[in-house]
């Protein structure tokens, strides 16, 4: 079963729209968005023309500004020399999802929004943090990978049917994550003539004579879009990058 439904279009969205918005983002074949902005009504309207929505969920960072702050331990954050490791360019800190209790708090917030607003599935945020953060040792990358899968596992034994996309993060995606997930979202899809993406879209490849994997490319350029096109993955052309994602 194609969970994608075919969809041939797409974008990410994370402010909260307006009803305009909402009738825009609806022409889209999948829409990623901030689900705590969203309401049943908002996704009813985004979804009327068969649109699959997304919800964004952090699974390696936590913002400052998340609603379970609160509910965090001390133990759920990551720790270098014995502080929460923080990230201050994004108000955030690195997290570590081997923790049960953090990965119960997450399931929670699949469960409140990605459930309960009757949204398509779940788009996994900060996964790359784990082979690509240097804090983390080889044993802490283990850990972390393990605490990922383990989440992927307790979502899929609450709901078989909703979308996991995880956003880059390609060497858990080689070795850890192929199987369990359905897409990848890969931002900043850039340099397609470079031997680094070459070898990633490679890579890539294998993993789709395995199994089915759709490939989301979030793109600047129309050279860009059209090569990530041609390899039959779905792209969007996004001239701004990230501020991309705030206008609609």
């Amino acid at each position: 079963m194609d969970k994608f439904r075919g969809v041939k279009s797409f974008r990410v969205f994370y402010e909260n729209p307006t009803p305009e918005q909402q009738l825009k983002l609806a022409d889209y074949g999948l829409v990623i968005m901030e689900a705590n902005f969203l309401t049943k009504e908002m996704v009813k309207t985004i979804k009327s023309k068969g649109a699959l929505v997304v919800g964004y969920l952090s699974t390696m960072q936590a913002n400052e500004a998340v609603p379970y702050l609160n509910q965090l331990r001390t133990s759920d954050y990551f720790h270098v020399k014995g502080v929460p490791y923080r990230f201050p360019q994004w108000k955030s800190y690195q997290m570590d999802i081997s923790q049960a209790h953090y990965r119960s708090i997450l399931l929670s917030e699949y469960k409140r929004l990605i459930m309960g607003l009757g949204l398509d599935g779940v788009f996994f945020d900060t996964v790359a943090d784990i082979a690509e953060k240097d804090h983390f040792t080889a044993n802490d990358k283990a850990k972390q990978h393990a605490g990922l899968l383990q989440l992927i596992a307790d979502i899929r034994a609450t709901n078989t049917e909703g979308l996991i996309i995880q956003n880059r993060g390609f060497h858990t995606l080689r070795y850890h994550s192929c199987l369990h997930v359905d897409g990848i979202m890969w931002e900043d899809f850039h340099d397609a003539a470079g031997q680094w993406t070459l070898d990633r879209m490679q890579e890539i490849k294998n993993i789709q004579a395995l199994k089915g994997l759709t490939v989301l490319s979030d793109v600047k350029t129309q050279s860009d879009f059209d090569f990530s096109k041609n390899a039959s993955y779905v792209p969007w052309l996004n001239p701004l990058g990230e501020a991309g994602y705030k206008i609609c």
